[in-house]
């Protein structure tokens, strides 16, 4: 049963740690609204990269798990690693298995007490955002795995466990989606961060409750604005991704990602002839650093990047405030990541969405600017244009409108916060 005590200690969970900045994003802000409403409460994250974690948000962190199929440094001395070792080292692809499997066995032995001391000091843990029920990168055993075992976990240390505002989907794998409704079943409390996922989990996960549904957390963020760039040439921000490509993307094909590039090297072509310049943004900069490049490869047959006068931004982005800076000096924004689009309306940016998921539907959707949600894998040039384009015109009021739908959101994520941090 859960200890019955004020809440001081709070963990934050995710499977996050690595660069994505959305990601980066819904923690900064939760970290935020968590010392407004507890400022004596210690903090830690669990998270896939502590260092990286500890760096970006200035708290404690511990590695989330074991990594899917990473291998870690093991005792070499251990009969368990050497025949592990053994097996992984044959050409056979069931024996290879088979070390994989002992390999990770062995080091959930030694995780699974060490996370339960851990989560037995802390009075709430806290699944923070983002798309946390989903099996696309690795299967089961990745992140529908961790979140069985941190909930079974915290039930067995008396740790209060709550799910924030997450996404939900995909969930491909039956023993995926048995994990995750027993982790959901677990928890005190849970939210989605729109309807489309609460449905998802309801019909293809099979768990059922009347939970309620809150905004993202990145929504609640809050920074300095930055002012907008002095010059007579307006600034488009165009944020790319990793969109089916080989080196990063799970479900890939190269063709899909080739045109994927031509097309946005064509768009930038004719927003320089408009008389814009272009600001290259991204959301996962040690993934879509590689897609920049591959862009900016194909643009320099038309533009000299040594120029300082040179018509495309090629800046560095590697946190979650120089992203919002880039996007702080747009008049416009075209982008393919979910918090890319969704940091463009938090600084009230018109922005256009190349989908790649039924989230990024929904938030269009949700802010009323469906009509400027393409998809990503085959979107039209040509509707590109003729979208942007309305978009310039219809600027203002769109701008209006996020102002509007930011108030909404804070006022419902500030109930949220209230609701579930007042005591276990």
């Amino acid at each position: 049963m859960s200890r019955s005590r004020p809440i001081e200690r709070i963990g934050l969970y995710g499977p996050w740690g690595y660069g994505n900045l959305g990601c980066a994003a819904t923690v900064d802000a939760a970290i935020q609204n968590i010392r407004v409403h507890r400022p004596n409460a210690e903090l830690v994250c669990f998270s896939l990269f502590p260092a990286d974690t500890e760096q970006r948000h200035g708290i404690r962190s511990y590695r989330l798990g074991t990594g899917g199929w990473e291998d870690e440094v093991q005792n070499p001395e251990l009969v368990s690693m050497r025949l592990a070792g053994w097996l992984q080292s044959r050409r056979s692809s069931v024996l290879r298995l088979a070390g994989r499997l002992l390999r990770r066995v062995r080091m959930e032995a030694g995780m699974i007490p060490l996370t339960y001391r851990r989560l037995r000091q802390l009075d709430l843990l806290i699944v923070t955002g983002g798309g946390q029920l989903f099996d696309f990168l690795g299967g089961a055993l990745s992140h529908p795995w961790w979140l069985l075992k941190y909930a079974v976990l915290s039930r067995l240390a008396g740790t209060k466990l709550i799910f924030l505002s997450v996404g939900a989907g995909p969930v491909d794998a039956r023993l995926s989606r048995v994990f995750c409704r027993i982790a959901l079943g677990l928890s005190s409390y849970r939210s989605y961060r729109d309807e489309d996922s609460k449905q998802f989990v309801q019909a293809r996960i099979k768990f059922r409750n009347n939970d309620p549904v809150y905004p993202d957390l990145a929504y609640s963020l809050h920074t300095k604005e930055q002012a907008p760039a002095n010059g007579n040439r307006r600034i488009v921000g165009l944020g790319v991704m990793t969109y089916n490509d080989p080196r990063h993307w799970p479900d890939n094909d190269v063709s899909v990602y080739r045109g994927y590039l031509e097309r946005h090297t064509a768009f930038i072509g004719w927003l320089v002839e408009r008389g814009y310049r272009v600001s290259l943004l991204v959301g996962e900069p040690w993934a879509d650093r590689d897609t920049v490049d591959d862009l900016v490869a194909n643009l320099e047959r038309y533009f000299d990047f040594g120029s300082n006068d040179a018509p495309v931004r090629n800046d560095s982005i590697r946190t979650v405030d120089e992203l919002l800076e880039q996007i702080d000096q747009t008049d416009l924004v075209v982008a393919s990541r979910f918090h890319n689009v969704l940091l463009a309306t938090l600084r009230y940016k018109p922005v256009i969405a190349l989908s790649y998921h039924p989230k990024m539907d929904s938030l269009m959707e949700q802010a009323g600017q469906a009509r400027y949600c393409l998809p990503i894998h085959d979107f039209d040039l040509d509707l590109l244009k003729a979208r942007f384009q309305e978009l310039e015109r219809d600027g203002a009021v769109i701008r209006r409108q996020f102002a509007d739908l930011l108030t909404a959101r804070r006022v419902a994520l500030e109930e949220q916060y209230g609701r579930v941090l007042q005591g276990v």
